[in-house]
């Protein structure tokens, strides 16, 4: 994994903004959003694949297609943040790629069940980088950027839930 831009490189790049947000807190909060957009984005990637290979019902494609779409609409909450802010978004695929801290997605053909295991997986660890991005905002003591940061902690959490409840294996 190749680290994310240091506070001290995005600072480099803010551009002019009448944010009220100090400046010095503008910098972690950037890097804060751009952890998770990364991580979000690589999960998106993740999910889309196990829609795409699944061999799973129509229920589940549209069920896997209704978390790609929570995941990238929250994904553009956080970017217009990051923009609000003066920031910068590196999300290019290799960059995404490089710089998600969840683990990797197994790209070979596997069957359903490891699949669902996978996708669970990625989900949790997607939830737990939600709260800690959550927790250093509310460090900072920046409530708009904490707030879009709930908001979103929300959304994978729910999608988190559902996914336990639709594919952990039966008992």
């Amino acid at each position: 994994m190749t680290k994310t831009m240091t506070k001290s490189e995005i600072a480099k790049t803010l551009k002019p903004t009448h944010s009220p947000v100090h400046p010095e807190h503008r910098a972690p909060a950037i890097e804060t959003l751009n952890e998770l957009i990364i991580n979000m984005a690589y999960v998106t990637t993740n999910v889309r694949h196990v829609q795409w290979n699944s061999m799973s019902s129509n229920w589940s494609k549209t069920f896997f297609g209704s978390a790609i779409e929570a995941l990238e609409q929250q994904a553009e909450v956080l970017s217009s943040r990051v923009k609000a802010l003066g920031g910068f978004i590196p999300a290019t695929a290799k960059t995404i790629a490089q710089q998600s801290a969840i683990t990797e997605f197994p790209a070979q053909p596997m069957n359903e069940e490891a699949y669902k295991s996978a996708i669970l997986d990625s989900f949790s660890e997607l939830a737990k980088l939600a709260r800690l991005s959550l927790q250093k905002a509310d460090n900072l003591n920046e409530p708009v950027t904490t707030y879009y940061l709930t908001e979103t902690a929300v959304v994978i959490e729910k999608h988190l839930s559902l996914f336990e409840q639709h594919l952990s294996p039966k008992q």
